[in-house]
């Protein structure tokens, strides 16, 4: 079954996505080399949105107080935000995993973009889990994720995962 919702960028380790979408990395890669061969190592450009006032003789930019946020690795305009925003950063938002990790409570196993980077996500194994009756696993996760859209925030959430026929349902 195809996802309706394909990462176009992705870093991943242990179980191969039922996706198959991303690059797989070393058991141990760090947080920084996931951020790398998931290519989310782009950030987020503010500029100044103007209008164009003309006359005769003159054409002037006035600036409108918005500004675009652009990838700076492709150009994409993500949105379009009021003067006062700071996005967040995609090794910021990955770096979120980073005191976790060093204590070994977490591993981190995904990280990614869809949308051209309207939203970039980071996906860690909790190392708890259980069996159901009929031997399906089920495991902990914790999913870490950015929208890079006016009006959206960052999302963190606890998922639990259930693999079964269908690969992998959230349940």
């Amino acid at each position: 079954m195809p996802s309706a919702i394909q990462s176009e960028h992705a870093a991943w380790r242990g179980d191969k996505p039922w996706t198959k979408a991303g690059v797989e990395v070393a058991p141990d890669a760090s947080i920084e080399e996931m951020q790398a061969a998931g290519k989310l190592g782009w950030t987020i450009e503010l500029r100044p949105l103007y209008y164009e006032v003309s006359s005769v003789d003159i054409a002037k930019h006035v600036p409108i107080g918005r500004k675009a946020m652009i990838r700076s690795d492709t150009g994409v305009l993500l949105d379009v935000v009021g003067p006062k925003t700071i996005p967040a950063q995609n090794e910021q938002v990955l770096a979120f995993f980073r005191d976790y990790l060093a204590v070994g409570k977490l591993q981190l196993n995904a990280v990614g973009c869809i949308e051209s980077g309207r939203y970039v996500w980071g996906l860690a194994k909790l190392g708890t889990g259980f069996t159901l009756p009929g031997g399906d696993e089920v495991s902990g996760n914790l999913l870490v994720a950015n929208a890079n859209k006016y009006g959206k925030g960052l999302i963190i959430k606890l998922m639990a995962e259930r693999f079964a026929c269908w690969n992998q349902i959230t349940i």
